[in-house]
């Protein structure tokens, strides 16, 4: 196999105190086999308190993310910016401050997340989002990036009896301004099947978002069910080796892991350098 391996922002951000911590971990990472970094628009700039207390409180904490020279501190490491993350309401009335982010680290993507206290399984509101992310993609395209849709699990929500909201985005957004950064974790944790998903997106399929499925729990065990959660790659119950198998095939410009929390002895960059240890071995 051979393929970019990326790693989401998101990861780093319980060890972002300082800007030695972080030079470390940039570069135990670029040793890992690590090429690119996914960053947030919420870990780069001033964001507001009640955003980064929800942040934290979900486990996913960014410390002093924000004040850290990010651009100094990757090239420093030889790391490349793949893509992105900005929200629908900065892309739709901040959009000089998106232009100056992709003059400064050179994403080839921009990519937006799905919506907070948003109805999925509205076939109505769905539509009028569709028409929101398709004007932000066209957009976009002045700017030399592309324009990217990342699911998380709402997306598998029935909106009728024939179709989820998935069906309705992948049918509605216009592939010249917006195709899909797709994980396959939050698909399965829908109860979905990631891989008929990848089949379904196609060559629509630009970034595949990677973690896997698991528990850490010992036994002997209460009772039979336990709690599974994100956990590193080949730790976990997902079939990992089928799904790279069929996201290379398909050409994505690049892997990325994205394990949000739960991470291996407490770091998120050993549990980074666990999964990355399993990439090479497959």
């Amino acid at each position: 196999m051979e393929f970019v391996l990326g790693i989401q922002q998101l990861q780093l951000g319980s060890i972002c105190k300082n800007e030695n911590e972080v030079r470390k971990a940039l570069l135990s990472l670029k040793e890992a086999g690590f090429q690119d970094l996914e960053l947030n628009g919420f870990m780069i700039r001033k964001t507001p308190l009640i955003a980064r207390t929800l942040l934290k409180f979900s486990g996913m904490g960014i410390k002093r993310s924000q004040k850290l020279p990010w651009r100094d501190l990757l090239k420093e490491a030889k790391i490349n910016v793949i893509s992105l993350h900005e929200d629908l309401d900065t892309l739709e009335n901040n959009l000089p401050l998106v232009e100056e982010e992709i003059a400064t680290f050179g994403p080839k993507y921009i990519v937006v997340t799905g919506m907070y206290n948003f109805a999925y399984d509205d076939e109505v509101e769905l539509g009028k989002l569709i028409v929101r992310l398709n004007r932000v993609g066209r957009s976009l395209r002045k700017f030399g990036v592309s324009f990217l849709y990342h699911n998380h699990s709402v997306e598998f929500q029935n909106v009728d009896e024939n179709n989820k909201a998935a069906d309705l985005l992948l049918s509605g957004l216009n592939p010249e301004w917006v195709n899909f950064e797709f994980d396959s974790y939050w698909t399965m944790v829908a109860g979905a099947d990631p891989l008929y998903w990848m089949k379904k997106l196609g060559n629509r399929m630009k970034l595949y978002h990677i973690c896997d499925k698991g528990s850490r729990q010992k036994g002997p065990y209460v009772t039979p069910i336990i709690k599974t959660d994100a956990i590193e790659l080949g730790s976990g119950s997902m079939n990992l080796k089928e799904l790279l198998d069929e996201a290379l095939s398909l050409k994505v410009d690049a892997v990325i892991l994205e394990q949000h929390k739960n991470y291996y002895a407490n770091d998120p960059v050993s549990s980074a350098v666990k999964s990355a240890k399993y990439i090479e071995n497959i």
